[in-house]
């Protein structure tokens, strides 16, 4: 009964992700989900109930964090989407849809889709879901939802699925350990290697992409590993085989995690450990779980096996290898730092568990090697080193080598520091994802200036508990963590040179500097807002303006101006160079941190958020 009253409470919870307007529901599902859950698992119901209070967990966690439907993730749904809704491959009216530019039709007459169908594939039950769901409500006209695969339920069940398949894999991944560590010191592992590393950003914030399905199917990988060396038999070899098929059939890259079976095959060859035949099986089936790939390529290019991208899309001597792991520019090692750790810890299991320590180090440097030769090998518009979803797996066991070896050493409640430090990176972790979220960050991470701005994203936090204690509060929270102030020690001027290649003074909405003929230097305001930084000692009238001007294609445009979130004036904004002046009224201002926006009224025609609304040279304080 109470399992069951998991079930159906994690199920609301799954809901309130699904429905944007249900998540006040889902997080009163999630919470009756954990209360079953724990009262489940003190009559010794077993791990189910927790899981699916985690999974509750991931859903209420997706939702108040809105995922985003973009970068890669139309090319994977757009299987699910046409199959569905067309009954076709044809993908030409999703591009349409998504204005993607229409690319060359393929021998077959088809337009091409160059990312994998097993992702689509995954998703089809939580869509199926998403679908009723949206039908019923419809029909009963309950919800503004419409029946056409392309509102917010259908791209909302992406991520439901994703964080199902993660909270799955995680689990398997836990299970993996089972003798070498305790279950919870394990999941705390896992855990901590989630939130540590890109699979948290391709799990609650862009998880219509494969990464998170990837990480979670090769989890199964090293679960069905750890079975096979334990107890090899064709069951077990079976469960290898296939769990490496469906790796590739979610990313064909994932291949190369075979790596690991290979060894353990040559290793229980030698010692007449296994039968060829069970390989041979396991061989056999992993093949069978990618045909549906296969099927595909065969519809799309008439080939049975291509790489969609063109031959000359990886150059095979890897001129990017070092870069794709150390590099500012979402470097493996760069972005996601305890990753380097955990690659180090798979060192100590060279002595316990050779086998897999030495197949997984060659896993991580086929990956890393493959990756350098990709023509895009930062990965376009990737948080960190996205493609490395393979190798996270493995990395969680060098982590939980290292945690054991540190327990060993210190006395005094070992696995609080464990947890401390894992707290620590995932906490840089988010502040990261956060600022890459915000446009902060979108190529180049440069040590330097990323501390600075978590440091500065600590003191954002402590800021706005100060602001329910009220101006004083704030004003002591800046004077002691940050100390600058106009007119005083800094900026004498009041001048923010918006087109500055670093201005300390810029908050969110802006592109990078950008230098045009004839035009001052400036950055794009994006819609619909951008934001300055105006620190001040106290508070007086400043009377300002604001050099900008509007994009060709925005003739009517306009924007408020507005103060610590209070309106102070609404202006239009001519298509030629204007100073438009605007007056900050004493009353809105405070001691510390003031914050300038600029909200405009119009985005480019088609376009939504994010969108150039207005090119800014200058902001101009007395």
């Amino acid at each position: 009964m109470l399992t069951t009253l998991t079930v159906l409470a994690t199920a609301v919870a799954m809901l309130g992700l699904i429905d944007p307007g249900l998540r006040t529901m889902g997080l009163a599902g999630f919470a009756i989900a954990v209360v079953a859950a724990a009262a489940a698992r003190s009559r010794g119901a077993g791990d189910l109930p927790v899981l699916l209070a985690l999974a509750g967990a991931g859903f209420v966690t997706a939702a108040a964090v809105r995922p985003e439907f973009r970068a890669d993730a139309p090319g994977y749904y757009a299987y699910l989407r046409s199959i569905v809704f067309d009954h076709d491959l044809d993908f030409a009216n999703e591009w349409a849809r998504w204005g993607f530019p229409a690319l060359p039709l393929t021998a077959t007459g088809r337009p091409p889709n160059l990312y994998p169908i097993g992702p689509a594939l995954f998703w089809s039950p939580f869509f199926a879901v998403a679908h009723l769901y949206v039908l019923v409500t419809h029909w009963l006209g309950l919800r503004p939802w419409t029946p056409n695969g392309y509102d917010r339920p259908y791209l909302n069940a992406l991520a439901a699925g994703s964080v199902g398949a993660v909270t799955a894999g995680g689990y398997a991944l836990a299970r993996s350990m089972a003798g070498y560590l305790a279950l919870r010191q394990a999941s705390m592992i896992v855990l901590g290697v989630i939130l540590t590393s890109s699979i948290a950003y391709y799990t609650f914030v862009v998880p219509g992409m494969a990464h998170a399905l990837t990480f979670s199917a090769t989890c199964f990988v090293v679960w069905a590993w750890r079975e096979a060396e334990r107890a090899p038999t064709l069951r077990s070899w079976s469960l290898l085989g296939v769990s490496v098929g469906l790796v590739a059939l979610m990313r064909w890259q994932g291949v190369l995690v075979g790596l690991l079976p290979a060894a353990l095959a040559v290793h229980q060859l030698r010692q007449r450990a296994v039968r060829p035949a069970w390989i041979a099986a396991a061989a056999g089936l992993g093949v069978l779980a990618f045909l549906p790939q296969i099927l595909a390529w065969k519809l799309l290019f008439g080939r049975w096996l291509t790489m969609p991208q063109g031959s000359g899309y990886v150059d095979w001597s890897s001129p990017h290898l070092v870069n794709v792991l150390f590099s500012a520019e979402r470097g493996f090692f760069d972005w996601t730092p305890l990753m380097l750790a955990g690659t180090l810890g798979l060192l100590l299991l060279s002595g316990p568990m050779p086998i897999f320590a030495g197949a997984s180090l060659a896993v991580i440097a086929a990956t890393a090697w493959v990756n350098g030769g990709v023509r895009d090998w930062e990965a376009s518009d990737a948080f960190a080193a996205r493609r490395f979803d393979v190798a996270i797996p493995l990395v969680a066991w060098g982590l939980a080598a290292l945690a054991r070896a540190a327990t060993g050493v210190l006395r005094r409640r070992p696995w609080t520091a464990v947890a401390a430090v894992l707290a620590a990176f995932a906490l840089w972790n988010a502040g990261l994802i956060r600022l890459y979220r915000t446009r902060v960050f979108t190529d180049a991470a440069p040590l330097e200036r990323l501390a600075g701005a978590q440091a500065h994203q600590i003191y954002r936090l402590f800021d706005a508990a100060a602001s329910h204690l009220g101006p004083r509060a704030r004003g002591f929270v800046y004077d002691v963590m940050v100390g600058e102030y106009f007119y005083y020690n800094v900026n004498p001027s009041g001048t923010i040179d918006v087109g500055a290649v670093d201005s300390p003074w810029l908050a969110e909405g802006w592109s990078g500097p950008e230098r045009r003929e004839g035009w001052p230097p400036f950055r794009w305001a994006l819609y619909p807002r951008a934001c300055v930084r105006v620190p001040l000692q106290g508070p007086s009238a400043l009377r300002s303006f604001i050099r900008l001007r509007a994009p060709g294609r925005l003739p009517d445009q306009s924007v408020r101006i507005v103060c610590n979130g209070a309106p102070v004036g609404t202006v239009a904004v001519a298509t030629e160079w204007t100073d438009v002046p605007f007056t900050l009224p004493a009353e809105r201002l405070v001691p510390g941190d003031n914050v300038l926006c600029f909200e405009f009224g119009r985005s480019l025609p088609g376009e939504a958020d994010g969108s150039y609304a207005a090119a800014v040279a200058r902001v101009q304080l007395p």
